[in-house]
């Protein structure tokens, strides 16, 4: 037997990774016998030339690549009976919380208040005491904010002897843990092809310990550090080093692997991201997105084969991608009201209502054309319509006309608009549908045709 294919006789204890049976939910955090995936990133890059394989860390028990470094550092740690105490963005918190939850070991985190509320409801659910400061979205290292709030009580001569923190800022076991298995794991994975790494600036420990293994086992391996490119950014679990105090830099931070370090904004993280779910189908966080997003430019100008660390998942973000979602969905619908006002006058466009004659009769944009969504002969209406003009579609709210604009698309139209949030929308602007008569009842279409 080996150690993957074992039982350990007598104490009921299975480690298989083959067939995935394990004893307890520590086991299945990542190790060389059992590495998160690797997967290649195909549509947005289109350099062949330059392999981009994202590492992705949500493969981890909890959820992301802290999942490394807590067991170790908790493992290690004299508990002796009291609380543990760690500040977190949520990552390093939530895997801290399983398992000490695990070790039946009490555990309190500090976060930023503007962390996701996503990973303080994933705290609250997993019974972890969570305190807030008003500190960045990843907490600053050494004594502000989440920090000070641990300082303080690991420090106070009323608590200190109540409470012990791993300090994940500090602690060697970080790096180490990524040298012993991430580093090794992606070398590999890549059958030692890798010529870059990307990571992203945090506590540090990523780079630093994979960039160390890579340069042991490479030393022409390229390792490139992402950091956000303002220091009021929107990016949880990120840091900007450049520029810092030396007290500000996390003490685990091994400077001398890496090669360079390249800023990011949250509008080409975030966007990012998106791109990637939306072409390759990989939903991401926002840092991924950032770290991609470097990575995509060296794509540009080099060859070789590239991992990019993906520290966690999209849906810890929710709220954030809400928050674009919303912006993105307020331009589309400013276009399409832009483009009713600046082509009233072109015969190459024109608005299509796609609601019942009933909804269109009782208020209407001027000039629009009603083709009733609900008709039988919808599609064969559309079809009879000149392709090669300019149209907007809304109806009621954006549902109706946002499937009518994808059937469009497919019959072969070039430029078709969604008018999200419809007439509803419309007229929450100030604008005032217009009745519709009987003579626009009976428009017939031979101008569209």
């Amino acid at each position: 037997m080996t150690s993957n294919d074992s039982f350990l006789e007598g104490k009921g204890q299975w480690l298989n990774h083959k067939l995935r049976v394990y004893s307890d939910i520590t086991q299945l955090i990542a190790s060389p016998e059992n590495p998160t995936p690797l997967v290649r990133v195909n549509k947005i890059n289109l350099n062949s030339d330059f392999q981009i394989y994202l590492k992705l860390e949500r493969y981890n028990p909890f959820g992301s690549v802290k999942d490394r470094i807590v067991y170790r550092m908790l493992k290690a740690l004299e508990v002796g009976g009291k609380t543990v105490v760690e500040p977190s963005s949520g990552n390093t918190g939530i895997a801290l919380s399983c398992v000490a939850n695990a070790l039946e070991i009490p555990v309190e985190i500090a976060v930023p208040e503007k962390i996701p509320e996503e990973k303080k409801v994933m705290l609250g659910f997993l019974g972890a005491k969570v305190s807030e400061a008003a500190d960045a979205l990843c907490p600053v290292f050494p004594s502000e904010g989440a920090r000070g709030l641990v300082n303080a009580v690991i420090k106070s001569p009323a608590t200190k002897d109540s409470y012990v923190s791993p300090n994940q800022y500090e602690n060697k076991l970080n790096a180490e843990a990524h040298y012993q298995t991430t580093g090794p794991e992606i070398w590999q994975q890549t059958q030692g092809k890798v010529s870059y790494f990307f990571a992203g600036f945090g506590t540090c420990g990523t780079i630093s310990g994979v960039g160390k293994h890579l340069k042991e086992k490479n030393p022409g391996v390229k390792i490139i550090g992402v950091e956000p490119a303002s220091q009021n950014h929107k990016l949880p679990g990120m840091k900007r080093i450049t520029g810092l105090d030396e007290e500000y830099i996390p003490t685990i931070l091994d400077s001398s692997v890496i090669d360079d370090i390249v800023q990011v904004t949250d509008e080409d993280a975030y966007g990012t991201a998106m791109e990637l779910a939306r072409k390759d189908g990989i939903p991401v966080g926002p840092t991924t997105g950032a770290i991609l997003h470097v990575a995509l430019h060296y794509a540009k100008f080099n060859k070789g084969l590239a991992v990019v660390i993906s520290p966690d998942d999209a849906f810890k973000y929710a709220s954030f991608y809400k928050d674009i979602l919303e912006e993105e969905s307020r331009q589309i619908r400013e276009e399409a009201y832009a483009l009713i006002e600046d082509n009233r006058d072109n015969q190459n466009f024109a608005i299509i209502d796609v609601r019942t004659p009933e909804e269109y009769a009782g208020g209407c944009i001027e000039e629009a054309i009603n083709l009733d969504y609900s008709s039988a002969t919808f599609r064969d209406e559309l079809n009879k319509l000149e392709k090669n003009k300019k149209y907007v579609i809304y109806c009621r709210s954006g549902d109706r006309s946002g499937i009518a604009v994808h059937l469009m698309k497919e019959l072969g139209f070039s430029e078709v608009y969604n008018m999200l949030g419809g007439i509803i929308g419309w007229e929450a602007r100030g604008n005032r549908g217009k009745e519709a008569s009987e003579d626009d009842m009976m428009v017939k279409q031979e101008g569209l045709v």
